[in-house]
């Protein structure tokens, strides 16, 4: 890696103006973004990509790429903002439709529920092929998310359950039941959510004081 962003660099600052720049560029961006104090090149060399003339299939690829990576730096606001720019810059690109989850998550965390709940809403209404349950299941999950932060405790209490008719054995399952007891009781059906507590209390759940 070392040796190879010596030679991406050298790409990237002697030939600016060959068909090999853009994706020296963003190459070397992937490779300062795993680096060490490589943060601020990376960030620079993905917005360079990004700008290039041209080439909408590496300018689409360096959006994606920098919203997966503001998205791993916990810098949600940004990396929402990156996966927007994609989005409506280049709505057919392949990576539009794979950064449609992570942007919603991106949303969510920058406590922009509502937006985020929009995209599940929009995705959950088409309809489920073979392909795809486990994504199906995390967006019933993130939309449940979204509605317990806007407030909306009973429609989040439903979508749980829906999640954990669907997928009882599921990924997100164990976190669906802990945190559709929390919907219930902030929602005020006691008895429904102490059922559901119920439910959580074996010895190996993590939680279980939390159920307590």
């Amino acid at each position: 890696p070392d040796e190879a962003r010596t030679v991406y660099g050298r790409l990237v600052a002697e030939f600016s103006a060959t068909p090999f720049h853009p994706y020296a560029a963003l190459t070397l961006a992937g490779l300062h973004a795993t680096a060490p104090g490589g943060a601020a090149r990376a960030i620079e060399l993905f917005q360079v990509a990004a700008a290039a003339r041209g080439v909408p299939r590496i300018n689409a690829e360096a959006w994606f790429q920098l919203g997966d990576y503001y998205y791993r730096e916990k810098q949600y606001p940004k990396s929402a903002e990156a996966f927007g720019k994609l989005s409506s810059l280049f709505p057919d690109d392949q990576r539009t439709s794979e950064a449609r989850l992570p942007w919603a998550w991106s949303l969510l965390y920058a406590g922009m529920a509502a937006d985020a709940l929009k995209h599940a809403d929009a995705v959950l209404a088409l309809p489920v092929t073979a392909g795809n349950p486990v994504l199906q299941e995390e967006w019933l999950y993130l939309k449940a998310n979204c509605q317990r932060q806007i407030i909306d405790h009973v429609g989040a209490a439903v979508t749980y359950s829906n999640l954990l008719a669907s997928f009882p054995l599921g990924h997100y399952a164990l976190s669906a039941a802990y945190e559709r007891a929390l919907a219930l009781h902030r929602s005020g059906s006691a008895r429904a959510a102490i059922a559901q507590a119920q439910t959580l209390l074996s010895a190996t759940n993590a939680n279980r004081a939390d159920v307590y």
